[in-house]
C-alpha cells in the first residue's frame, strides 16, 4: 500500500471501527449479500470479499495479525503464522454509544485457518494448534471508541481451538460452538484475576490515503487479553477413547485453565476502505 500522511488520534474516531483484528463467521444481519458482477482490482483488491453489495456495509475490511503469542494453562504458543479475518462493518451513527456489526467474507472464509506449530509437540508428537470461530460473525463484539480511547473491549470474539496431530482425530478442541472461549480484546490495560496482572495494549499507527469517497486506511494496533477462561479437551483421540486421551491434554497443559491464567497478544495490521469505493474500483 502507498505511503500515507498519520493522522492525529483525533481524526481517527470514526475509522477506528476497522482495529477490529482478530478476528467471525460470514453472515447478514441486515439484508441478504448480492454476488458482485467483478472484483477489484486495483489498490482496493484486498478487499476482493468483502460483503459490499449487502445492504447496510458501509466498510470493508481486510485485517492481519502478524505476530504475538497464547498463553494457555502451562503452554505457551507463538503466532508464527498469520492470522486473516475480512467482511464488511455496519456503522449506525444514529446510535450512542455507535453500533458496529460485522458482516463475513463472501466466499464464507471470514476467518482463514492458519495452524500454528506448537514448540516441542506433545507427548513426542509434533502437534499443530488452530484457533476458529465458534460463533456466528453477527456475536463479535466491536467498539471502536474503546479502540481510540484505548479502553474497554475493542474486539469480543467466541473461538474454539483445533488441536490436531495424528493420534487426537479430527474432533479435538478447546472449546465448542456451544461453549466458546470468550476473548476480549482490548487497546487497554486489562483487569485480571490473579496471578495475572494487568497488561495493556495500544493504538500503534494510522496512515490512510484519499480514495474517492474516503480514505484507504492501514491501521496499526497491539491488542491483548489476559481475562479468559479455556475449558478442558473434548472429542479428542477417536471414539471410544475420548476421556482417556481428553483427560491426558489436560493433565499436560493445566486445562480447565480459570481466567488468570491464560493470555493473547496480537500484533495487528488492518486494512479499510467504504463499501463505495470498493466496488467503484471493480476492473481495475
Amino acid at each position: 500500500m502507498p505511503a500515507g500522511r498519520v493522522v492525529s488520534v483525533g481524526a481517527r474516531r470514526w475509522v477506528l471501527f476497522a482495529a477490529t483484528a482478530l478476528v467471525a463467521v460470514s453472515g447478514s444481519l441486515m439484508g441478504a449479500p448480492v454476488a458482485p458482477a467483478a472484483e477489484p482490482a486495483g489498490r482496493f483488491g484486498i478487499f476482493r470479499e468483502c460483503p459490499r453489495f449487502t445492504i447496510g456495509v458501509d466498510y470493508c475490511l481486510y485485517a492481519q495479525t502478524l505476530g504475538g503469542e497464547v498463553t494457555i494453562g502451562r503452554l505457551t504458543l507463538p503466532l508464527e503464522r498469520p492470522l486473516l479475518l475480512q467482511g464488511g462493518i455496519a456503522r449506525n451513527e444514529q446510535q450512542r454509544p455507535v453500533v458496529e456489526t460485522f458482516f463475513g467474507a463472501l466466499d464464507g472464509e471470514t476467518f482463514l485457518r492458519s495452524p500454528q506449530r506448537v514448540p516441542g509437540g506433545l507427548f513426542g508428537m509434533p502437534l499443530y494448534a488452530t484457533l476458529e470461530l465458534a460463533s456466528p460473525a453477527s456475536d463479535i463484539e466491536i467498539s471502536s471508541d474503546n479502540i481510540v480511547n484505548e479502553e474497554g473491549t475493542a474486539v469480543g470474539l467466541p473461538v474454539r481451538i483445533h488441536l490436531e496431530n495424528p493420534l487426537f482425530g479430527s474432533e479435538c478442541y478447546l472449546g465448542s460452538h456451544g461453549n466458546p472461549i470468550a476473548i476480549h480484546l482490548t487497546t487497554g490495560t486489562t483487569r485480571p484475576n490473579p496471578p495475572n496482572k494487568p497488561i495493556s495494549g495500544k493504538l500503534v499507527a494510522l496512515e490512510q490515503v484519499p480514495g474517492p469517497t474516503g480514505p484507504l486506511l492501514e491501521v496499526a494496533a497491539m491488542m491483548v487479553d489476559n481475562t479468559f477462561s479455556i475449558p478442558g479437551a473434548t472429542g479428542c483421540g477417536g471414539r471410544g477413547e475420548e476421556q482417556l486421551v481428553d483427560a491426558t491434554i489436560d493433565h499436560a497443559l493445566g486445562l480447565p485453565s480459570p481466567d488468570g491464567h491464560n493470555t493473547i497478544v496480537q500484533n495487528n495490521t488492518i486494512w479499510t476502505a467504504t463499501a463505495e469505493d470498493v466496488i467503484a474500483d471493480e476492473g481495475g
